[in-house]
């Protein structure tokens, strides 16, 4: 359990302790609350039907909470609806009885709080506690302190913290006993009243920050709602109502939720006379940075960057200052795509000009051309060089977007059959310029019928068409960036989770087995022409269940720029991402609370975005027991080339959510880094990460490179960062007590996951600071990682690795410690799978030879059977050997042929023998009988492709059986004892005993290439029984081991071939 409960006793004997750097001065973890009363905006103007408010209507700083005489104080604490967060008590630097001022905390005693109508709480059960106190407005000492404990509550009800402080800043709260203001309110979290929300029964409410609009310069500026209707015109445009204090802008009515439900708005900055602000030449407009629900990317249309010469999608950037390719200046491409449709008959599009005119052949032809690709001698130099660079890497070109291009379905009349892929259906066209400005439209034919065509007239009216779940409901204009997410919508989720108290595979976090899985790829094409979405992930969750994995981390799922991505770029981070929503029927969608019967209207099937999309996938993975984690990226904001992120336009170019004391910039390798010294900036990624497992479920995060955040930068930007991350991760304690946090961070310093009463001063000179506990449960372990891949490629020694497994480098204990062989970074930016590794090539031939295969199974080995949580990325346990490459999304695909062929490599083995000598047949199944003799029909091409299949097979065999076994026993839990018991560099062997209880097993593992007999590595005295055996045929090694055998201390025994033996004590 994380230690922050002593808060309060800690602050009454002066022990609380903080880093000051200059940069720093004026922290922003302790609030003043001042200003003149007249600069409240406290009176509204006269608009009719319009209510403003500070934050909420417990905030308004009204006339009554100006008071200079009044002693009466009253102290509100809102736990944001939480009701985990229990007997709420005030604590403060004053006696309640006298009034007077205490340094001691009145010994820690505490005052009732209360949500019921009393003692000054306006509302009952709303969660906002209140308490009045009587204070010494005369004291001689001015500033008084005050805090709130409570007791903590899990799911279940059972109380896990009694008596926690809830603040989750380091120091407490202050006010002056003498200033104009009596009311005083924190909120642990406002997630719940950011953005659009609907007030009561048909009440609005908008809310946003915008801090230094409205003051100095910008004076003369305020912050509007801007209302459009489903076409895009506008509608409304409202002036909002800022909040001095806290920078936030608000408008709220008390009427016109259902008026204004579906329709979209954004933000935006302009003066009395209407005249918008510029940010350098652009207007500042903006999407909500709390939206849940926008109108998407272009539904069915993606702008792709394509290599001139070898026809595959690429990046969009320019990266060749680094020693990569400039994508930059590719050709641009559409492609469009109707997904989820199996049963069609075919799909068609349609291109239309500007009145809806469709354009005929001749006309498609004239304004773009016939679709080619360029030799490699037409080619400029600089995409030769290009070429040059995507070939040394060895990527697949084998995806090409001219596969599916536009001219091959392509009639007289202009219409254009696309091709099926799976259960999609594809085309792509060159000359997105061109395509600007042109309507689009899909017609899907099943049945003999034109889908979503009710009047039977052969076309799809424009009503018939934004019906359609495949076509565009807002604007089917094609936009010169198609993959911007446009408008916030006005919409709230109904969704209704079902199964989130279904008891889980695992409820134990020390026996976690963690998958790492990508939506937009998994299980997907090999050329991801048809990327996965949530859809796709709920139908493979069969597929990670018979693995046995327990715990399903998705790469981020928040809105991001296109509909490609790994999700590390992201733009809206309240919102699902678009590209992972699917079509569900109606009456699926509204028993689950998806859409409205309202919204249900003249539909058979609805599409469901991408907010709800990952309640469905968590409600389901739920349902089969899994724990499903988030990844959140808090390090850095969205670069993409369709990027539409809103952080960057708050005050225009005073571009306060990055700047750092409203002074500077700070970059990061991938832009601004976001101004943690912002008390509103922490806020909102702390309501990111309550929101993750509040609104959608999760059940724990993954923070990306969270280094970034306390580690770099000046000593005061390290503080902030390093703040920031404390805060998050204490509200979450609060609010969730039990959800994991993890971090990506190779710093390999212990406070990342250290309580929060742990600190440490680092650093020399200027540069030195108290680091303090950081409360994450786990860090990815890249010292484990490394010297894996070190020993792999044979630059690390035995005793090095041994090192790694035993030491849990960089982290308090094993238990905090992530361990794997593979992640999505170090496959997609450093090709480092580990048979490729052993290989010394990324050519599919070398990588499926025995040694590499051999030794890939030994790194699942040991990362499944070392001390530490275990995480597998998507692709490894089948022996994936895709590029993955960022970016370039034709690389992303996985060759899954091998799901389709159930017969492990010692199967095989046996059909091979009876081919050659029909005596053997007598042993197998009529199945394989036929399959002998299809066997002997095959040409040595057939068979060496069946080979593969069945080697993949065996590989994912490897892995079901040792996560099996990790999940019986707790001798590997991750805290469990494990000693090492051997090493031999120069023979490349190790040995570790894994212990809990009754429960012993000593793992061996071989790196060379080639066995050991006889070997010796001291065994512990005892009977020991060979229970797993990489080598063995059945996952596709050459069956050379023990046998299975019961073997004692004195015995030598055999290790294969870059191979792993398991032993458990049986005497």
């Amino acid at each position: 359990m994380k230690i922050d409960s002593t808060k309060s006793q800690q602050i009454a004997n002066n022990q609380i302790k903080r880093q000051a750097p200059e940069e720093n001065k004026g922290p922003s973890d302790s609030v003043s609350i001042g200003g003149r009363v007249d600069d409240l905006n406290i009176i509204a103007p006269p608009m009719k039907d319009v209510k403003y408010a500070h934050t909420s209507s417990h905030d308004i700083l009204s006339k009554e909470d100006y008071d200079p005489n009044s002693s009466t104080y009253k102290f509100m604490f809102d736990t944001g609806g939480h009701s985990n967060i229990r007997d709420l008590e005030l604590k403060g630097t004053f006696n309640p009885e006298t009034g007077k001022f205490d340094p001691k905390w009145n010994q820690g005693k505490g005052i009732k709080m209360y949500d019921d109508g009393t003692h000054g709480d306006k509302k009952a059960g709303d969660g906002i506690y209140s308490v009045a106190v009587n204070l010494d407005r005369a004291s001689p000492e001015k500033k008084f302190a005050w805090g709130v404990t409570g007791d903590i509550y899990d799911k279940k009800g059972k109380k896990v913290i009694d008596d926690k402080w809830l603040m989750a800043e380091n120091n407490p709260r202050t006010f002056d006993v003498d200033g104009p203001f009596t009311k005083q309110v924190y909120r642990l979290t406002t997630h719940h009243i950011m953005g659009v929300h609907k007030m009561g029964e048909d009440g609005i409410s908008f809310l946003t920050w915008s801090p230094e609009v409205g003051k100095d310069e910008l004076k003369d500026y305020k912050v509007y709602v801007d209302i459009f209707d489903k076409n895009g015109k506008p509608l409304y445009s409202t002036p909002m109502m800022k909040d001095p204090i806290t920078g936030n802008w608000n408008l709220q009515k008390d009427t016109g939720w259902k008026e204004l439900q579906g329709l979209g708005y954004r933000y935006s900055v302009k003066d009395k006379d209407g005249k918008p602000l510029l940010k350098g030449k652009t207007p500042v407009t903006y999407s909500d940075p709390y939206s849940r629900f926008l109108q998407g990317q272009q539904r069915g249309l993606e702008r792709i960057f394509v290599d001139p010469v070898l026809g595959i999608e690429t990046g969009w950037y320019d990266d060749s200052g680094k020693g990569g390719c400039n994508y930059a200046d590719n050709p641009q491409w559409g492609r469009f795509t109707v997904d989820n449709r199996p049963e069609a008959e075919k799909v068609q599009l349609v291109l239309m000009d500007e009145e809806g005119k469709q354009l005929t052949k001749k006309e498609l032809l004239d304004r773009l051309g016939e679709p080619k690709l360029l030799k490699y001698d037409e080619a400029s130099p600089e995409d030769k060089k290009d070429v040059d660079t995507l070939l040394k890497w060895g990527v697949d070109t084998d995806g090409k977007v001219t596969d599916y291009k536009w001219t091959d379905g392509l009639k007289e009349d202009g219409t254009i059959d696309m091709k099926k892929i799976g259960d999609a259906w594809v085309s792509t066209v060159n000359n997105f310029d061109k395509l600007k400005g042109l309507k689009y439209e899909f017609r899907v034919y099943e049945d003999g019928k034109l889908v979503g065509d009710k009047d039977g007239d052969g076309k799809l009216s424009e009503m018939e068409r934004r019906n359609t779940p495949f076509n565009d409901p807002f604007n089917n204009i094609i936009s010169d960036r198609p993959g911007a997410e446009r408008l916030t919508l006005i919409k709230e989720s109904n969704y209704k989770f079902r199964y989130s108290n279904t008891p889980r595979k695992n409820e134990d976090p020390r026996k976690n087995v963690i998958y790492e899985a990508h939506v937009g790829s998994f299980m997907g094409s090999k050329d991801n022409a048809n990327p996965s979405n949530f859809k796709d992930m709920i139908a493979n969750l069969d597929y990670i269940e018979n693995l046995g994995a327990n715990t399903i981390e998705l790469m981020p799922t928040n809105e991001f720029g296109g509909k490609r991505d790994w999700g590390y770029t992201p733009d809206y981070y309240f919102a699902g991402a678009e590209a992972y929503g699917f079509e569900m029927s109606v009456k699926e969608a509204l028993e689950r609370g998806v859409i409205t019967p309202e919204e249900a209207k003249d539909k058979e099937s609805v599409w469901v975005h991408g907010t709800d999309a990952i309640k469905v996938f968590v409600d389901e993975a739920h349902r089969r027991g899994f724990n499903v984690f988030a990844d959140v990226v808090y390090n850095h904001v969205s670069g993409k080339a369709d990027a539409d992120n809103p952080l960057n336009m708050i005050d225009g170019d005073k571009n306060s959510f990055f700047k750092w004391w409203g002074k500077y910039c700070s970059d990061s390798p991938w832009g601004a880094k976001p101004a943690y010294s912002a008390d509103e900036v922490k806020q909102f990624f702390t309501n990111n990460a309550v929101q993750q497992i509040d609104e959608l479920g999760y059940d724990g995060i993954r923070f990306d490179f969270t280094q970034v955040l306390h580690d770099t930068g000046s000593t005061g930007e390290k503080w902030e960062g390093m703040q920031t991350l404390r805060k998050i991760n204490k509200t979450i304690d609060n609010v969730s007590p039990g959800a994991i946090t993890i971090a990506e961070d190779f710093t390999n310093n212990w406070l990342v996951a250290a309580d929060y009463d742990k600190s440490e001063w680092q650093g020399e000179g200027d540069w030195r600071m108290e680091k303090q506990g950081m409360g994450f449960d786990g860090v990815w372990n890249d010292r484990f990682h490394d010297d894996l891949i070190g020993v792999l490629e044979g630059s690390a020694s035995m005793d090095r690795l041994m090192e790694a497994i035993t030491g849990h480098i960089g982290v308090a204990n094993s238990g905090n410690a992530v361990i794997y062989a593979h992640s999505h970074d170090e496959v997609g930016n450093s090709g480092q799978w580990a048979a490729r590794v052993a290989a010394h090539s990324q050519n599919d031939k070398d990588v499926e030879k025995p040694y590499p295969r051999a030794v890939a199974r030994t790194a699942a080995a040991i990362t499944l059977t070392g001390a530490g949580i275990p995480m597998i990325f998507q692709g490894e346990e089948f022996l994936d050997n895709a590029d993955y490459k960022h970016g370039i999304t034709s690389t992303w695909g996985n060759d899954i042929q091998w799901l389709n062929f159930d017969m492990n490599p010692a199967k095989l083995s046996d059909i091979k023998k009876a081919a050659d000598n029909p005596a053997h047949l007598h042993s197998l199944s009529n199945e394989e009988k036929n399959f002998v003799q299809k066997y002997i029909k095959m040409t040595p091409e057939q068979k060496a492709e069946v080979e593969v299949l069945a080697n993949k097979r065996g590989h994912f065999n490897w892995y079901k059986d040792l996560i099996a076994l990790r999940s019986k026993s707790d001798a590997f839990s991750s805290t469990a004892e494990l000693k090492r018991i051997f090493t031999h560099n120069a023979d490349r062997v190790m040995a570790y005993e894994r212990k809990s209880g009754n429960d012993d097993y000593i793992v061996v593992t071989n790196f060379n290439d080639k066995v050991w007999n006889d070997y010796k590595v001291g065994l512990p005295p005892g009977k020991w029984q060979e229970v797993l055996n990489s080598d063995s045929k059945m996952y596709g090694g050459d069956n050379a081991g023990n046998g299975g055998s019961i073997i004692d201390s004195s015995s030598g025994i055999t290790i294969p071939r870059g191979g792993t033996v398991i032993f458990k004590r049986v005497g």
